[in-house]
C-alpha cells in the first residue's frame, strides 16, 4: 500500500491557499490553526484561514455499483487589521469571493455558500466565507486509483 496517498480534502485545501496568496500576497494565508484562541496573525493588512468543515454524501445513485456524491465544504477565514469601520471589509470579501467563485480544483468548480460576519477580536475584523465542491463517488473510480 502506498503511504503517500493524499486526501481530496488535501489536495483543495492546498490549491485554495495556492490560489488565495496569488490574490492576497501581503496576507498570511494558511490552514487554519489548531489552537485558533492563541493565533496571533504577523501581517499588518489580514489573514486568510482556510478550514475544511464537512462533507455530506448523497444516498447512492445506483443499485448496481456504489455511485453518489459528495458535497465537500471549506470555511475561509478573513482576520483584517487596521480597518475602522466593519464597511471597509466589503472590497477584499469581494475580492475573495471572485478568487473562489467558479476555481477549477480536480476538475470542479467551487460555488459560494455564505459569507457573514464573525467577530471583532483586539480591533480585528474576522468574516467568514463557506464555499462547497461536488463530486460524484463511483467505486471502479476509486479502485483504479488505490494501488494493490
Amino acid at each position: 500500500m502506498n503511504n503517500t496517498i493524499t486526501s481530496t480534502n488535501e489536495v483543495i485545501e492546498n490549491a485554495i491557499i495556492e490560489a488565495l496568496k496569488e490574490v492576497f500576497p501581503e496576507f498570511d494565508v494558511e490552514s487554519f490553526p489548531s489552537d485558533f484562541e492563541n493565533y496571533s496573525f504577523t501581517s499588518p493588512t489580514g489573514c486568510l484561514l482556510v478550514k475544511y468543515l464537512q462533507t455530506d454524501y448523497s444516498d447512492q445513485n445506483t443499485l448496481w455499483n456504489i455511485s453518489q456524491n459528495s458535497t465537500i465544504r471549506f470555511n475561509i477565514i478573513s482576520g483584517y487589521r487596521g480597518l475602522k469601520e466593519y464597511k471597509q471589509t466589503h472590497k477584499p470579501q469581494q475580492m475573495l469571493k471572485d478568487t473562489l467563485q467558479g476555481l477549477e480544483i480536480l476538475g470542479r468548480k467551487i460555488q459560494i455558500v455564505k459569507e457573514q460576519f464573525l467577530t471583532e477580536i483586539n480591533t480585528d475584523l474576522y468574516c467568514g466565507l463557506t464555499i462547497k465542491i461536488d463530486f460524484l463517488l463511483d467505486a471502479d473510480y476509486l479502485n483504479d486509483e488505490i494501488p494493490e
